[in-house]
């Protein structure tokens, strides 16, 4: 199974974009295939809360994961701030 070299992260990650998926079905059924049909699901105007969650939700895992970091801010003057010890040792060795 594909589930067994997976992380735990990996795991919930891909259970969210599985339930953002449904989600995305249950609308295309909706709207494209038969708005009649009781598979599907209507855009209601509690929609925009569900879509900024699992925004939310994927980005928080993303940054979580490693996947995003944020930069940090330009040094205010334009001299580069001298290398911190650790950095230091990684460029001395070859």
């Amino acid at each position: 199974a594909v589930t067994a070299v997976l992380s735990g992260m990996h795991r919930k990650f891909l259970g969210g974009m599985r339930a953002g998926m449904i989600w995305a079905f249950a609308l295309l059924v909706h709207y494209v295939i038969d708005e009649h049909s009781g598979l599907g699901e209507r855009w209601t105007h509690s929609s925009h809360f569900e879509l900024l969650g699992f925004f939310a939700s994927v980005f928080g895992q993303m940054v979580y994961a490693g996947l995003l970091q944020r930069r940090p801010p330009p040094a205010a003057d334009s001299q580069k701030s001298p290398p911190s010890p650790a950095e230091s040792r990684l460029e001395a060795t070859p």
